[in-house]
């Protein structure tokens, strides 16, 4: 992103995660050298492993066949149809 510096998916639009400059939050702190390296090295087995990782650490996440729509205002989700937990 041009506002905040933050790396963007190729189907995420510029501003998009900042609101064009207006949300810029602080940097993370780096990698350890031990993490850094490993993730260099092996780059597959993180890839792999990257999704299931993110679903330990994860409060919540959500999956939908339908889409995400942008809007100009506060960050919110509305959910229909039928919700459930696994």
């Amino acid at each position: 992103c041009t506002y905040c510096r933050s790396d963007l998916l190729k189907a995420e639009t510029d501003g998009w995660c900042c609101r064009k400059g207006a949300s810029i939050l602080p940097s993370l702190p780096p990698y350890s050298p031990e993490i850094r390296q490993f993730c260099l090295a092996h780059p597959r087995t993180v890839s792999t492993v990257s999704r299931p990782l993110n679903n330990l650490f994860s409060f919540s996440a959500i999956g939908t066949t339908g889409q995400f729509v942008p809007f100009n205002g506060p960050a919110n989700v509305a959910v229909t149809g039928r919700v459930y937990h696994r």
